[in-house]
């Protein structure tokens, strides 16, 4: 074919044909290498990515658009170890070639605060919390007990402060706070205090109970009793407070109330002034096993106490001794049955605690005796 043929030869010459073709080439070459770069950078992505979420880490952004194999990292990191981690992480990917850390640490967060205040039926929330929804949470919860009119909102919402998980609990004691004269709550991470005046000894244990178990054992409390019959600040008492939270579990009330029967109008008998079980107690304490085991979930989460007595014939010390004894014998029987069965312990006291005169033979047989309680951990 010759020139005249082929218009577009005859308007060209021959060097730029072969520019023309070497143009064509070298951006053939070009898109291969993108092309084949754009695969690459997605399988690092994905690769990455994937590391990431094995740990649970969503907070960080991977760019490598046109980057290659070096990774942009951008976020807000919690804490300088946990930058330091990505970082890590990244580095052990294969491929990675340069990692451009544009991470940033958060600003720690204080603790939020919150403090209710109830006098005469009127409440005050007031303290700093880290959203609105937690803000009407509060808020929302202490109308619904104390009613619209009766709430005034001082609650200030801050960046600067960290999600409180202390907030259902504090909101579900609310209810607790209604009948008091004054009542005063202060909660943080750190510390927490519930002030009030309540007309009785047992309010104040049932307060108490209610506060801690909602809040946690370290909860302060400064709980006075005004009624005439208690007056001033009532310290807590322990065993006042393990009784009303005996009398509150249903299913631990009724494991006691069954231990009791088993026991009743029997007696554990041992050889004389020994701790050695006589074997007509065995039935008896077969009994209690039984009873026990069919409380298995109650005694796990309890404690089972065997107390020994004994009457005030003979030396006070001598009978403080046997009773122990006599008690760590019997604890030793049933453990022995009951190989799993929690925290149980053995107490003598001896003499000290009649639940008869001893000054008759009856009454003293009565005072020879052992108990079965159980009680809060």
């Amino acid at each position: 074919m010759t020139n005249s043929q082929n218009p577009i030869h005859a308007d060209l010459p021959w060097k730029m044909w072969w520019l023309i073709t070497l143009s064509g080439l070298v951006l053939l070459f070009v898109l291969m290498i993108l092309s084949r770069q754009e695969i690459i950078e997605t399988d690092l992505e994905y690769r990455i990515m994937e590391k990431l979420s094995v740990e649970k880490i969503d907070w960080v952004t991977i760019e490598l658009d046109g980057r290659g194999r070096d990774v942009l990292l951008k976020g807000m990191a919690p804490s300088a170890e946990s930058r330091q981690l990505v970082i890590e992480m990244v580095e052990s990917v294969y491929g990675v070639r340069v990692i451009d850390d544009q991470l940033e640490i958060r600003p720690s967060l204080s603790s939020s605060e919150l403090s209710i205040q109830q006098q005469d039926g009127a409440v005050v929330l007031g303290g700093r919390l880290a959203s609105q929804a937690s803000i009407d949470t509060v808020v929302n919860a202490a109308k619904a007990t104390f009613g619209n009119e009766n709430v005034v909102n001082e609650l200030i919402l801050s960046a600067q402060v960290k999600t409180a998980d202390w907030l259902d609990a504090t909101t579900q004691l609310l209810p607790s706070l209604v009948n008091m004269g004054t009542a005063q709550l202060k909660i943080s991470d750190s510390d927490s205090l519930l002030t009030a005046e309540v007309e009785s000894h047992g309010e104040r244990l049932m307060l108490v109970y209610e506060a801690k178990k909602l809040l946690g054992s370290n909860l302060d409390t400064e709980v006075a009793v005004t009624g005439s019959a208690a007056p001033g600040t009532v310290q807590e008492n322990t065993a006042d407070l393990k009784a009303v939270v005996a009398q509150e579990d249903p299913a631990l009330k009724d494991c006691q109330s069954r231990l009791d029967a088993g026991i009743k109008g029997k007696k554990v008998l041992f050889a004389s002034n020994t701790a050695e079980l006589q074997a007509t107690s065995y039935p008896i304490l077969d009994q209690i096993i039984s009873t026990l085991e069919q409380c298995d979930e109650v005694v796990s989460e309890n404690k089972l106490i065997i107390a020994g007595h004994t009457d005030n014939s003979g030396d006070e010390a001598y009978n403080l001794a046997l009773s122990q004894r006599r008690a760590d014998a019997v604890k030793a029987y049933i453990v022995n049955a009951i190989t799993n069965i929690g925290l149980i312990s053995s107490v003598g006291y001896g003499e000290n605690q009649p639940v008869e005169s001893n000054d008759t033979v009856e009454g003293r047989s009565q005072n020879r005796r052992i108990e079965f309680k159980l009680e809060r951990k």
